[in-house]
């Protein structure tokens, strides 16, 4: 209750130091994931990300220029098509490593 008898509001945890740092924390991550989507976007190389499992999560519009595949097409693509073999054996032994070392 405040001094006039009148009950006081729950504070919302946004106005925590703590909560606010939430927030920034939030607030910065969009920001990154945004300069992230924009290079992507907009490079003239093909940039793709994969899942600990293997899988490829994302391909770069330029994979179209570059490959004649759209973005869909070459997620799907087996990663052997994708790489040339000394490339596939350096990055299937850097996923090896980083499966032991979870």
């Amino acid at each position: 209750m405040s001094a006039n008898g009148a009950p006081r509001p729950n504070p919302s945890p946004v106005d925590s130091p703590a909560g606010g740092r939430i927030v920034a924390a939030e607030r910065e991550r969009r920001l990154n994931e945004e300069r992230h989507r924009l290079l992507a976007e907009n490079a003239r190389d093909v940039i793709w990300t994969m899942a600990p499992d293997g899988s490829i999560t994302s391909v770069s519009q330029a994979v179209e220029s570059l490959r004649g595949l759209t973005p869909e097409e070459a997620m799907v693509e087996p990663i052997e098509q994708t790489l040339p073999p000394d490339s596939l054996a350096v990055s299937l032994g850097y996923f090896t490593q980083l499966v032991e070392d979870l």
